[in-house]
């Protein structure tokens, strides 16, 4: 396998990870939901946040709050598993397929390869079954982004659903 560092367009060959690169907030194929995933890291501290909508582009979903977090990229892979299982808490595993859309190339890259920390995740992913994992353009993910500089500052993990 060739090394990510040198060439990122590595990642491109799971079938897991797309290579889609959104303009703005498109809709999931019929019968799927789309999870916008966000995370900030400053002085210290991290957040993050989730916002689900359908097909049609309503809302179904957040969640915000701070987390714990060493880095930013691992503060993205907290908030991926925070997705994962809001959606199973919803009980929407089974009934429609979810595609995530994060703002990380080095975290898709390692939703990718086996690891033991990602152990949890990937349980989580087989659970749900219908998953994929694709990339998005920060500046697309603006209500995310807004609910994550929140989160930041919460006390507590706030996440809905309905």
């Amino acid at each position: 396998m060739e090394d990510w560092w040198v060439n990122p367009t590595t990642i491109l060959s799971s079938k897991r990870v797309s290579a889609d690169f959104v303009g703005s907030w498109c809709p999931p194929i019929s019968g799927c939901f789309k999870f916008n995933i966000s995370r900030a890291y400053r002085d210290h501290k991290a957040g993050c946040s989730g916002i689900l909508r359908n097909e049609e582009g309503t809302l179904r979903a957040l969640f915000s709050g701070p987390i714990e977090g060493s880095c930013i990229d691992f503060a993205k892979l907290v908030s991926i598993k925070a997705t994962l299982e809001l959606f199973l808490e919803a009980n929407w595993s089974g009934v429609a397929g979810l595609f995530c859309e994060v703002d990380s190339h080095s975290v898709l890259n390692w939703l990718n390869v086996p690891a033991q920390h990602l152990v949890s995740i990937d349980l989580l992913v087989k659970k749900i079954s219908n998953v994929q994992f694709c990339y998005v353009n920060r500046s697309n993910n603006r209500l995310a982004e807004g609910l994550t500089k929140d989160g930041v500052s919460r006390a507590t993990f706030f996440k809905a659903w309905w």
